[in-house]
């Protein structure tokens, strides 16, 4: 197990944790949520499927909403994607066609999520941001 990430709301009711590991015997994202010390089950982020889930990210909202980033696949199929939970539908946020995309990061205020991500490609290395809610949308 590997590459961790915690999130905790501001009021500190609600705690949420996400991790990388290898138990379906390819690198995947596995994450858990509930009231501060008191989680629910393993939930894999996504079932089935071959592409390797690494380096999540996670953030908390003051009404519990929980915001999921990390990378999927590698090379010329790596991905960023983001979802929200409980029940959010995975989005695409960045893929390998203007540079390979990797280690996102989450940022949360009031009212907006940034998402950050590193690139590398024939253009050098460079970092990625994204307002995805809120402000600037």
């Amino acid at each position: 197990m590997s590459m961790t990430a915690v999130a905790v709301t501001p009021d500190g009711s609600k705690c949420a944790v996400a991790w990388k590991d290898v138990r379906t015997g390819s690198p995947r994202v596995w994450w858990s949520e509930g009231p501060a010390a008191k989680f629910s089950k393993d939930v894999a982020l996504a079932e089935g499927g071959t592409a390797e889930q690494n380096h999540p990210a996670l953030a908390l909202d003051a009404t519990g909403t929980g915001w999921l980033a990390w990378e999927e696949g590698r090379g010329r199929d790596a991905l960023v994607r983001l979802r929200s939970f409980p029940g959010g539908d995975p989005r695409d946020l960045a893929d390998a066609s203007q540079g390979v995309p990797a280690f996102p990061v989450l940022a949360l205020g009031p009212g907006w999520l940034v998402v950050a991500w590193e690139t590398s490609g024939s253009g050098g290395d460079r970092v990625v941001a994204r307002v995805v809610e809120g402000k600037g949308r």
